[in-house]
């Protein structure tokens, strides 16, 4: 499974253009695409988000890769490319719109009616745990930032150097095919993109000078404690740590094994804790912390999971009727205490979703209509949540 995981990896690199996410930026820049999906193809993109040329090409490529919006083609034009929102980007940010209301529930209306007037989770990310989550999502399975990914998941050493980070990401590029195609990216590329790392997570490492304030104030990621300076290096913080709610991470383990192809009602949470790719790696928990973690969270949703010790491990089981992405789904809308999101709701979602792109949009043949030039071809799913 491990080789296959990070095959799916998209070997892209630098494209954050040196930044890295900063409080407002994701909800900025999803408010204005909902109400013009080629916000980020048109010249003006940087003076409509209020950002520098750079900025704008970094935040479009940071709801990407959280997974809360993606690229599909126009339906008007398939060589002209336009950003739409996914349903786990619905379900965390809608409402509350930073735009005129009117047109963002216009543009709304033309790829999610069901979501016009229902507010998401936590619109302004202001829960610590919501970030825990945009964590999951950028290095769980089908990752966009392959040397994230390679830092958390391959790479054994728990303190280090940005220079021994950087030499084993190297080794892991020069060894995966698929990351050199159509050619391998270059040595600064690459360093660009460890140091980045670093400082979403651990400071202003890297910054240049004039963002250097910026990058120490207003760094989402740094409050996760994941990445800490230690001494003259660096050290991945093992265990609990701030903000990690017990349901965010049971709703990883659920994500990672429907996103696997796992369809069993149960598995090992020694698997769940070790799999390259898996939760655990993404969250540096030990076992007996992923083991706890799920026992809290199926006290608070005994309904939906449960952990059982009568195997010779303990093992994560969904009680609730319906396939791993509803449960995880429910259990999600459930913790956040949305009045908008119930089980009905989220079932009734579920159900409509069963590609890459939900077909209900595709100008005509199921009963829509090309809106012209701003039209878009559907929601973007990347699971339901």
């Amino acid at each position: 499974m491990a080789i296959s995981i990070k095959d799916s990896i998209d070997g892209a690199f630098g494209r954050h253009e040196t930044f890295t996410i900063r409080y407002g930026w994701l909800k900025r820049g999803f408010d204005h695409a909902v109400a013009d999906p080629s916000l980020f193809y048109s010249d003006d993109a940087h003076h409509r988000l209020g950002v520098g040329k750079n900025m704008a090409k970094s935040i479009r490529f940071w709801l990407s890769a959280a997974r809360l919006m993606e690229e599909v083609p126009a339906v008007d034009n398939s060589r002209r490319t336009v950003m739409v929102p996914t349903y786990f980007g619905l379900a965390l940010l809608n409402g509350r719109a930073t735009v005129d209301t009117t047109r963002y529930e216009l543009g709304l209306s033309q790829v999610a009616p069901a979501f016009v007037g229902v507010e998401g989770f936590d619109p302004f990310l202001e829960r610590l745990e919501s970030w825990w989550l945009i964590h999951w999502m950028m290095l769980s399975p089908h990752s966009r930032l392959p040397v994230w990914w390679t830092a958390f998941n391959t790479f054994g050493a728990v303190s280090f150097t940005p220079e021994v980070l950087l030499d084993h990401v190297l080794a892991q590029i020069e060894a995966t095919a698929a990351w050199n195609s159509p050619r391998p990216p270059s040595q600064s590329t690459v360093k660009k993109d460890v140091l980045a790392l670093l400082r979403a997570y651990a400071g202003t490492l890297g910054s240049r000078k004039a963002d250097k304030l910026d990058d120490t104030i207003d760094a989402p990621m740094v409050p996760l404690s994941l990445v800490r300076a230690a001494g003259s290096g660096f050290r991945f913080a093992v265990g609990r740590k701030p903000g990690m709610s017990p349901a965010v991470v049971a709703f990883a383990c659920l994500d990672f094994l429907d996103r696997t192809g796992f369809t069993a009602r149960s598995a090992l949470i020694s698997s769940l804790a070790n799999e390259v790719g898996g939760p655990g790696k993404a969250f540096k928990l030990a076992e007996r912390d992923l083991v706890e973690m799920l026992q809290e969270a199926a006290a608070e949703q005994p309904n939906l999971i449960a952990v059982s010790s009568t195997a010779s491990s303990p093992t994560l089981v969904t009680v609730s009727e319906g396939g791993l992405r509803t449960v995880a789904s429910k259990l999600l809308a459930r913790h956040y205490g949305s009045p908008t999101y119930t089980d009905e709701t989220v079932t009734e979602l579920n159900a409509t979703v069963s590609s890459d792109i939900v077909p209900a949009l595709d100008g005509g043949q199921n009963g829509s209509t090309d809106q012209g030039k701003g039209s878009v071809r559907a929601v973007s799913q990347t699971r339901l949540f």
